[in-house]
């Protein structure tokens, strides 16, 4: 668990929970008709109007012209529902509903207590645009702060269901569908203010929303600044959640999920057929976003975590020409698409890609896994790190740490576990468990990491928990990070399913000899791999070749006929006086099994040690 992770469950980070919906006065929307017989700056005190009956821009207009907080509250008779039987769908036919003021809170919800729960599948308002020319507006519009939204329904012919530009709003409870650009969106003015702070979803029952658009379920364009969106499913043709900058107007600091399992988004089934038949979208798309967090999710699996939901995006988590991202702690499985007419047969799908981008880390992520990191749920190829034309390529990324829980699980992929494009540099990849994926567990393009070679293990040998370890590195003379993993057999090119522990190597130009002993506490180490990573320039290389690790010898057992005995007495004071000699004389013996003592050397203080093994037989 990483100090992070532990901070937030502690309750030291910050965690949004809770919906104040208490507001002022209450005004109660009577008709879904788009009428009006009050002037605009209406206040609350001037409803209703002659006809008796208050329509949703009326009480829009009166929350905006009333100082303080107020409520808007539904009771539209089922006498008056049309086009759903299930919804009342409010007439949209004057424009988006704006709500300006501050502290509104609008609650549709209410309408279920007056005619019941017509919808078990959703809420019981929606929108419908009969607006001309009105299909990229949204349908509810939000320039306000503390202003809360709860429980919408699908909205129909308009761009967005509900477009936030102002600060500290929220969106819970909805159920927004229909083709729409985006569920909910969040952005400020163009060249202006960002808006900042507001929240999509929560963490308490009733307050997780179901968004699904004609592209997305969230978006988040610039500007924009410290949004969260928490606890939600979300899904769309084009992406479950995008993030989207342009001209220096970009998404900064955005959070997309957590550490309490509460503030897990759900982003699965998004994506759709291009024209050609080629799968097209991601789950989760950022471009030009900065400082993103992306946290606790589960990408491309139901929410339970155990098994792939149907989906037609060819990536999970996609980032590009972003800087600064963190992605921690997520389930990113079942992204395994197959391609049709002029791409028939052909079979795409990439758990996370990243092109073009900077800053990016990668901690405690399980890919290709279920929940638990153990049982499979493929992509078809697990992690994909390069370049993005006319963007640049990726540099200053690191994939997993030896911190305890911060080193990322890559498993049962079809194709590579982590492949790097041919101009990329900078990655670090250190703490991980990669394994049985179909190809290799590193790969390396071209000159990707400036071709950074791995280690060659030249013996392995475990005897009575510890494993010696001897092998050298080929590199420019400088410090190198030799990490070491356990295998439960050999798949070379080599994978990393264990890791042992590193150490580190002053390497001289000209290969270099290590060695190293490591405490091993699992019964799954029959082979043994190795990366480098140069510190100097942090670039990690790939697996090197695997070696099964030689039989495990007892201690004290110097002639390797398995038993101690006096037979063992020459050859104990051989490895203890004359280790060049020991080891002609007793080939494939481990002189290490003389460390009575378990201090790392043979020497003069194992002897009693020794003394006492003989006198207990």
């Amino acid at each position: 668990m990483t100090l992070r992770k532990m901070a937030a469950i502690l309750g030291t980070a910050t965690c949004t929970t809770g919906i104040a919906l208490a507001a002022g006065e209450s005004i109660t929307v009577t008709t879904l008709n788009d009428r009006t017989d009050v002037p605009t700056s209406a206040t609350v005190d001037d409803l209703p109007g002659p006809d008796g009956l208050v329509s949703f821009r009326e009480a829009c207009y009166a929350v905006n012209n009333t100082a303080g907080p107020q409520r808007i509250e539904f009771a539209i008779p089922q006498s008056e529902w049309w086009l759903l039987a299930d919804v009342a769908v409010l007439r949209l036919e004057r424009g988006t509903f704006s709500l300006t003021d501050d502290g509104t809170v609008v609650d549709f919800t209410t309408q279920t207590i007056f005619t019941g729960d017509t919808n078990p599948d959703g809420n019981e308002v929606g929108i419908y645009g009969l607006q001309p020319n009105g299909w990229g507006a949204p349908a509810i519009h939000i320039s306000g702060n503390d202003c809360t939204v709860v429980g919408l329904d699908r909205v129909m012919q308009r761009g967005y269901g509900v477009q936030i530009a102002g600060n500290f709003n929220r969106v819970v409870g909805c159920t927004i569908s229909g083709p729409l650009y985006a569920g909910v969106a969040i952005n400020g003015y163009f060249g202006g203010l960002p808006a900042t702070g507001n929240i999509v979803g929560g963490t308490l029952p009733g307050e997780r929303n179901i968004l699904s658009g004609g592209n997305s379920g969230v978006r988040i364009d610039g500007p924009s600044l410290d949004n969260v969106v928490i606890g939600n499913q979300l899904s769309g043709p084009a992406a479950g959640i995008e993030l989207r900058g342009a001209f220096d107007n970009d998404p900064i600091g955005t959070r997309i999920g957590g550490y309490l399992p509460e503030e897990r988004n759900v982003i699965a089934g998004a994506g759709r057929y291009g024209q050609e038949g080629f799968p097209t979208g991601a789950q989760i798309a950022l471009v030009s976003a900065h400082g993103t967090e992306v946290i606790g999710n589960y990408v491309g699996t139901n929410a339970e975590g155990s098994a792939r939901v149907t989906q037609r995006s060819p990536v999970g988590i996609s980032i590009r020409n972003s800087t600064d991202t963190l992605i921690e702690d997520n389930l990113v499985s079942g992204i395994h698409v197959v391609g049709i007419n002029h791409a028939a047969g052909n079979i795409y799908g990439t758990g996370v890609a990243i092109a073009a981008s900077t800053g990016t880390v990668m901690l405690g992520n399980r890919i290709g896994t279920d929940a638990t990191g153990t049982l499979p749920i493929p992509n078809r190829a697990g992690v994909g790190i390069g370049s993005f034309p006319g963007q640049g390529t990726t540099t200053d990324l690191v994939f997993g740490t030896t911190d305890l829980g911060a080193g990322n699980i890559v498993a049962f992929n079809e194709l590579e576990g982590v492949s790097l494009g041919s101009d990329v540099s900078g990655i670090t990849i250190s703490g991980n468990a990669i394994f049985s994926n179909g190809g290799l567990g590193i790969e390396l393009q071209g000159n990707a990491n400036h071709r950074q070679l791995p280690p060659v293990i030249v013996s392995a040998v475990l005897t009575g928990g510890r494993l010696a370890v001897q092998g050298e590195i080929v590199g420019p003379a400088g410090t190198y990070t030799v990490e070491l993993f356990g295998n439960r057999g050999c798949d070379n090119p080599g994978e990393g399913q264990t890791y042992l522990g590193s150490l580190v190597v002053d390497g001289t130009g000209n290969p270099t000899a290590f060695s190293a002993t490591i405490e091993v506490v699992t019964d799954d180490v029959a082979a043994v791999t190795a990366t480098a990573t140069r510190d100097l320039t942090a670039e990690s290389s790939a697996f090197s070749e695997c070696i099964l690790v030689e039989a495990s010898l007892a201690l004290g057992d110097l002639n390797c006929d398995g038993a101690v005995t006096v037979s063992d007495i020459n050859p104990f004071v051989s490895a203890l006086t004359d280790m060049h000699g020991y080891k002609a004389a007793f080939p494939g013996c481990d002189p290490m099994s003389a460390d009575i003592n378990n201090d790392g050397t043979v020497s003069v203080a194992d002897i009693n040690g020794f003394v006492e093994m003989l006198t207990a037989q």
